[in-house]
């Protein structure tokens, strides 16, 4: 753990893993050979140029000279391009990979975390709250913007619902960066839902949030999933508005009141950066700490020894920053390639004793540091 500290500053992401513990299905995929050209595009150079003047700024434009650039499965694509082209879309994918990467890596963009919780709060599993019957919050109704993340959520949600029993009474895929939500909060209420769910980018979940508080919207439960429901904006924007409301997330900095590891590297970061962990750089310094695991077990770089680490390698819970069991790749089913004891966090919008709007965690329901709120107040 302490080498992992010491390279904080690194940057990796923890779904990094998954996609070379996928690679031994096909170790030269269709033109990844090393013959395999790449283009990279101007955004690569534009970077380096726009670093300060170092060594590692010197060797890194040495690489501009020549035709160097080949394809790799040491390269990988996460979400395709996504600097470059919306993540998740075709055109995304296919410059991941004329760009030289040999894995494009397509993210995980939900998981059985919202049902779950829906599920522990019927058993009365949630932190200061009573059993709740299921039939108290069994109709859902669920708004996603239109996109491929967008839709995706969507198709999963209605499969989840089905898997745990829930019902879905009215889905609606509406376009991103809208100007006004009225009439899709308006089907929303109409079917009188006990749980809203959402998928938002921030400035259609703020939207999202003052519609459905214009017009006096009452579930019981509001959740987001992450992404704009997690941004600062968010938050500051909608202050006291947003006092009940669930967010998807992996790492909040309450986590250190549970887990010793945690806050003491909350803390190096913090003093590093002025800033605690977000979700986005817990899974980077935990994808970091994975790599340094594979390595090590694999004592080399080459590819076959990686994916063989990678499918054996399994990390205790007790040296991660996030609130998982540990680490450990599934090697076949359905499930191939993820991490068989990772898990989301559910954090929600809770009001400190000094006015402070602040995330507790609500799920997993063993480390939540909050009575949850429930049900939500409403508008």
């Amino acid at each position: 753990m302490q080498r992992t500290i010491m390279t904080l500053a690194l940057a990796a992401t923890a779904s990094l893993m998954p996609a070379l513990a996928l690679a031994d299905r096909n170790d030269d995929p269709q033109g990844a050979g090393k013959s395999a050209g790449a283009q990279l595009g101007p955004r690569p150079f534009f970077l380096v140029n726009d670093m300060t003047d170092s060594p590692l700024k010197q060797r890194l434009l040495a690489c501009t000279e020549g035709d160097k650039y080949k394809r790799t499965q040491f390269s990988i694509g996460h979400r395709g391009a996504a600097l470059q082209f919306p993540e998740h879309t075709k055109e995304s994918y296919e410059a991941a990979a004329s760009m030289g990467a040999g894995i494009v890596e397509c993210d995980v963009t939900f998981t059985k975390d919202l049902f779950e919780f829906l599920k522990g709060l019927t058993e009365g599993k949630a932190k200061g709250v009573k059993a709740v019957k299921k039939a108290d919050i069994d109709d859902l109704a669920t708004a996603c913007e239109k996109t491929e993340w967008g839709s995706n959520v969507s198709e999963v949600i209605e499969t989840m619902a089905k898997t745990y029993g829930f019902k879905v009474k009215k889905s609606i895929l509406y376009a991103a960066k809208s100007t006004d939500l009225s009439s899709e909060v308006g089907s929303l209420k109409a079917v009188k839902p006990d749980a809203m769910l959402f998928a938002s980018y921030a400035s259609d979940a703020i939207l999202m949030l003052k519609t459905l508080k214009a017009q006096k919207a009452q579930p019981k439960i509001i959740w987001g999933q992450n992404a704009g429901f997690e941004a600062p904006e968010f938050r500051d924007t909608l202050r006291d508005d947003i006092v009940g409301v669930l967010t998807r997330t992996v790492f909040l900095p309450k986590v250190a009141q549970v887990k010793k590891v945690a806050g003491e590297v909350n803390a190096f970061y913090k003093e590093k950066t002025g800033r605690d962990f977000s979700g986005a750089s817990a899974r980077a310094f935990t994808g970091l700490q994975t790599w340094v695991e594979v390595l090590e077990k694999a004592g080399s770089t080459k590819p076959a020894d990686i994916q063989k680490a990678c499918n054996t390698i399994k990390i205790a819970g007790d040296q991660l920053i996030v609130p998982w069991s540990g680490i450990k790749f599934a090697t076949t089913g359905e499930d191939i390639g993820q991490n068989e004891l990772g898990t989301g966090m559910i954090g929600q919008y809770q009001k400190d004793k000094d006015g402070n709007i602040t995330l507790e965690i609500a799920y997993p329901f063993d480390v939540a540091t909050a009575n949850l709120i429930y049900p939500l107040k409403g508008f």
